[in-house]
């Protein structure tokens, strides 16, 4: 079933969809969830796909960014963890936690 916005925010209400850590992101490689974040002024985000690596983001410079999560095709999620968060992963905010919800496969 594929989420919707309402649906994930209700999730995350009622406490079914939880805060996704780089720990978390590592137990569900393979498997299928929904994520969500919430934006300003309701510009909420959610995705769905099958977690693939947690790997450093790497910049067209060369240089090494934060770690972020990647889907199993490799697409970058741009969802990325901060140590200062516990390595809880957050969209561009490190104040703005992406909360998930696993798939039942």
């Amino acid at each position: 079933m594929k989420n919707t916005i309402e649906t994930m925010r209700e999730a995350v209400e009622n406490g079914t969809a939880k805060i996704l850590t780089t720990s978390i992101a590592e137990e569900l490689k393979g498997k299928t969830i929904s994520t969500i974040y919430f934006g300003y002024r309701g510009q909420d985000g959610i995705d769905e796909f099958v977690v693939g690596e947690v790997k450093n983001e790497i910049y067209a410079s060369g240089k090494i960014g934060p770690l972020c999560l990647f889907t199993s095709d490799g697409r970058n999620t741009f969802i990325r963890a901060h140590e200062v968060n516990c390595s809880a992963f957050t969209c561009s905010d490190i104040d703005r936690f992406v909360y998930f919800i696993e798939h039942e496969n």
